[in-house]
């Protein structure tokens, strides 16, 4: 983990911040506030606009680990979840325009050394208790979350892998907050999963015909 102040200043506020705050308005697909709202601009520098799931700044992110605070620091750009990554451009615009914004201001000279060369790095966890269900049954399922999760097209081939760790006997101890799960538990929340993603879809198209009416 970084200690350099100076560089998380930098890579925060200057980099990583405005990238995301930028490709969220850009977006139309979240409503502005401020004096400024109806101006397009770099946010988050000042000009008195604001909107859901702003970027921390970095000194709001210092103060909360200087506090010991436990909770993730986490936003979701966008706020939805699509069902199968890929499935339609809006995800995937919104994190392109981010991502393009980030790597082109790399390219100046800001003082972060050997950090200009970045690369996305992407880590995922998951602990399921399956019982006996077959070695086949869970490799499946392993499968169907990559590809629920996972859009393919941004991965560079060869560049991941995958790695199941199965135990016999008890299962692994729990980390702090984790409730353990049965397969019927998961067989239902997949279920819930699967009716929430139809929800949000049906959402996403009621936001893209707004959209559409507004152009016209």
């Amino acid at each position: 983990m970084c200690a350099d102040m100076r560089f998380l200043r930098i890579w925060h506020d200057e980099i990583v911040r405005p990238a995301f705050n930028k490709a969220w308005e850009d977006s139309g697909l979240v409503e502005l506030r401020g004096w400024s709202k109806g101006r397009k601009m770099k946010l988050g520098v000042g000009q008195g606009v604001t909107h859901e799931k702003m970027a921390w700044t970095f000194e709001r992110v210092k103060t909360a680990l200087k506090q010991g605070w436990k909770k993730a620091a986490v936003e979701e750009w966008p706020a939805w979840d699509e069902g199968v990554e890929g499935a339609d451009e809006l995800r995937t615009g919104v994190m392109q325009r981010a991502w393009d914004s980030i790597v082109g201001e790399l390219t100046e000279e800001k003082g972060i050394g050997m950090f200009k060369d970045a690369v996305l790095l992407g880590v995922g966890r998951q602990l399921i208790h399956f019982g006996d269900i077959g070695l086949a049954r869970i490799q499946g399922t392993v499968a169907e979350e990559w590809d629920r999760v996972v859009d393919a097209r941004f991965v560079v081939p060869g560049s991941f892998k995958v790695v199941l760790r199965s135990v016999t006997g008890e299962p692994l101890p729990l980390e702090e907050g984790e409730e353990p799960e049965t397969m019927e538990e998961y067989a239902r929340k997949e279920l819930e999963d699967r009716e929430t993603e139809k929800n949000a879809l049906e959402t996403e198209e009621r936001i893209r015909q707004k959209l559409a009416s507004r152009e016209k």
